[in-house]
């Protein structure tokens, strides 16, 4: 037997989905409500978290933020001494530059300013020092970097599956490594 179709989705061009908000197909609804084949659930669910958080540990492994792991020493002991400073001028580092690295008027931190502030708010926390205030900061910003290059897939409406691979395989390419040298430029 054949189904009856409503008049609006009998007229409804595929170019009405993307120009008219209203105009929905069934599917799109089912997703929405979290009914669609697109959910995970149960084992699916489970194994997918570990697997992405496998992938997640290797992208961060790569980059050297592991325990016991270092970036390039050049990238490390900069920023660790740019936090260093920073954390021993307190306050006044919202206003002021570190005075240490660029005598004798301070040396502005464009390049990597996010990760080496973010570091800074870090080494106010009992039993972080600078150095894994440091390592903390940048792990957290790579970390950003692969959920929101999985989402940028994911709305794309790629696989899930294919989505982890492809940001993995993004985040671990030769040109992206090679960039770790460059003082924070990787992450620019």
């Amino acid at each position: 037997r054949r189904r009856q179709r409503s008049w609006r989705s009998a007229h409804m061009s595929k170019w009405d989905v993307l120009f008219r908000p209203d105009a929905r197909t069934r599917r799109d609804q089912r997703v929405r409500r979290g009914e669609g084949a697109g959910t995970l659930r149960g084992w699916r669910l489970d194994i997918f978290i570990v697997s992405f958080g496998a992938c997640l540990f290797f992208v961060l492994s790569m980059y050297g933020f592991v325990p016991g792991g270092s970036q390039v020493p050049l990238t490390a002991l900069s920023g660790t001494g740019a936090i260093e400073c920073l954390h021993n001028q307190g306050i006044a580092s919202m206003w002021t530059w570190c005075m240490s690295l660029g005598l004798p008027i301070g040396a502005p931190r464009l390049t990597g300013l996010p990760q080496v502030y973010a570091g800074w708010i870090l080494s106010y926390v009992p039993g972080i020092d600078s150095w894994d205030a440091h390592q903390l900061s940048n792990a957290a910003f790579v970390a950003v970097a692969f959920v929101a290059s999985y989402a940028l897939l994911r709305r794309w409406e790629a696989p899930r599956w294919i989505a982890v691979l492809i940001t993995t395989s993004y985040l671990t390419s030769l040109n992206l490594l090679v960039l770790i040298r460059f003082e924070y430029t990787f992450l620019g």
